[in-house]
């Protein structure tokens, strides 16, 4: 990961080629407007398809638009200082004529008004960073609110006939994505604009995917386009015993889903059905995990931190490439331990439905999303101490949702971003997660986690050790109550009720199987006490919700015994 890392930066900061322009240069910002409507504001079935390909499509029309603002003003030389996240920032070597920036931007956006976006396109001189950032920051907020000043057509109802096959050109397209190595970029005038089942045409250019010697690969460490599919493949557990005439979950799907029914194939997407149905088979459980992440106080570390371009471009790489190339090597190699005792591959089990720049947004099996955020989150926190550029403290907060499959998309996209906001209101560092509608530091999101898995051992059982009766999840979930109460005595009194101590022990280690005993009072009851005395000295106070969210984390990973297996 270094050495990609290390290339990358090289490309990016001090490609010789380039020879980035410097007196006299300019800023140019573009930032795309309306994305999370524009990509979850669609048909639930066949959501999978559509998401993905929706969401690829913002990348292409950055890309794209960048492409027409450099072929338009040839005279000048650019550098693209960053490319990712719906937004942009290059610079030239001189003014851009500015008549014929206002006309270029209006052209692009009289395109994009069918699709209810908006790209502003904005310029400043770059006489000194902060103050050009400042400005183009004025300048974009003033285009945002005179967005529709230039068409009145943007006000006019829209035909019944013009969505007619919209979404199958989309799912078409993210099907061909799927099998796509990478793209190329090519001069199209002929040719109307919008998506195609292998292109998107936009302003002249057309984005043209390639399934064989692409002339820019998805898999280049500097390509800003990433392409992370869940599709069928023979590796695939379930996928398998499909194949051999296992129908698994398959007859009662069929029979729910009718005409909209479609079966495993190989290379086929896997969709959101048999991405829950794969969480049913590990655990019992047939529901989706939802993430949705983004870096905190972003803007403060780009006004405050990254004060010069050079900082700016090498931090915005650096993020970049953890989103983006980091974060696909992950999701492609690692594995996760199901409950079920077997290993399986994220790639088998979570659509990545964009992730670039700063932020994330993907779903899966809900286990596998637990998982998968557990360890972006690890792996974020060695990353950012790794990079001399990026704060050793830098973070992200998340929204984590477990839903039906059948949960309207556009609903999805709201609550995750509910829920995203609230982690980030829970205090003034941030750095936390939402979990059930409760918020968590990461820190107690990881005991949650550990506190899960020692449950669900168990309920499951283990060598030597008979399973529990859930009876015992259903009393931890009560037990935050006393837990609580014995916190707020120790706020107001200052002291700790040692009877309500005893009673609360009693209470969980009561007709426990003599096996498992240890394991609770050494696991559970012994932490209970152990923050008790932490409150008391310290006056830090545990969140006692860690206990019921564990417990109802483990109903959903016991509801397939052993036996079931």
């Amino acid at each position: 990961m270094i050495e990609e890392y290390k290339q990358l930066f090289r490309v990016a900061i001090e490609d010789p080629a380039d020879d980035p322009p410097t007196h006299g240069a300019y800023i140019i910002k573009g930032d795309v407007s309306g994305i999370q409507e524009f990509i979850f504001n669609i048909q639930s079935e066949g959501a999978s398809l559509m998401l993905k390909a929706r969401s690829f499509f913002i990348q292409v029309a950055v890309k794209l638009c960048i492409e027409r603002i450099k072929r338009t003003l040839s005279e000048l030389k650019f550098d693209i200082i960053s490319d990712s996240g719906g937004s942009f920032y290059i610079m030239c070597n001189g003014a851009p004529n500015e008549t014929n920036l206002k006309d270029l931007a209006i052209q692009i956006n009289r395109e994009l008004i069918g699709y209810d976006l908006f790209i502003s396109i904005t310029a400043q001189v770059h006489n000194d960073w902060s103050k050009a950032m400042e400005l183009l920051k004025l300048a974009e907020e003033t285009q945002k609110f005179q967005r529709f000043s230039h068409w009145s057509e943007a006000f006019m109802p829209t035909l019944i006939s013009k969505n007619n096959g919209e979404a199958k050109t989309w799912k078409d397209f993210a099907k061909e994505l799927s099998q796509s190595k990478g793209y190329d970029i090519v001069e199209n005038t002929t040719e109307s604009t919008g998506v195609k089942s292998d292109a998107v045409v936009l302003w002249g250019l057309k984005f043209q995917l390639e399934k064989e010697k692409p002339h820019f690969s998805f898999d280049d460490s500097k390509s800003s386009l990433m392409n992370p599919l869940p599709v069928w493949r023979e590796e695939n557990p379930y996928f398998k015993r499909y194949l051999g005439g296992q129908n698994n979950e398959e007859d009662d799907l069929k029979k729910n889903k009718g005409d909209d029914y479609e079966p495993p194939r190989e290379g086929k997407i896997i969709d959101f059905d048999h991405l829950a149905i794969q969480a049913k088979e590990r655990t019992g459980t047939d529901i989706l995990g939802v993430l949705k992440l983004d870096i905190d106080s972003l803007g403060g570390m780009f006004r405050n931190v990254f004060t010069t371009q050079q900082q700016f471009k090498e931090a915005s790489a650096a993020f970049g490439y953890f989103f983006g190339k980091h974060m696909k090597d992950l999701w492609r190699t690692k594995t996760f331990k199901g409950a079920d005792d077997n290993e399986h591959h994220y790639l088998d089990n979570i659509l990545i439905i964009y992730s670039g720049g700063d932020d994330c947004f993907l779903l899966g099996g809900w286990d596998a999303v637990l998982e998968f955020a557990q360890m972006i989150r690890t792996e974020f926190d060695k990353y950012c101490k790794e990079k001399p550029i990026l704060p050793t403290n830098a973070s992200f907060s998340a929204a984590i949702l477990l839903l039906h499959a059948s949960t309207p998309v556009i609903q999805i996209g709201h609550l995750a971003e509910d829920e995203l906001n609230k982690a980030k209101q829970f205090s003034s560092s941030k750095n936390a997660v939402s979990l059930f509608g409760e918020i968590f530091s990461w820190e107690e999101f990881s005991e949650m986690k550990d506190l899960s898995k020692v449950l669900s051992d168990l309920i499951h059982g283990t060598e030597g050790n008979p399973p529990e009766s859930k009876v015992l999840l259903q009393k931890i979930r009560l037990s935050a109550r006393g837990y609580d109460a014995l916190m707020r005595n120790i706020e107001l009194k200052k002291q700790v009720n040692f009877q309500k101590v005893w009673n609360l022990t009693w209470f969980i280690m009561r007709n426990l199987k003599k096996e498992n005993k240890e394991t609770v009072e050494r696991e559970i009851v012994s932490k209970y006490h152990d923050a008790v005395l932490k409150a008391l000295m310290t006056k830090e106070y545990s969140k006692a919700l860690i206990y019921p969210v564990a417990a109802r984390c483990t109903e959903l990973l016991t509801r397939k015994t052993k036996e079931d297996v």
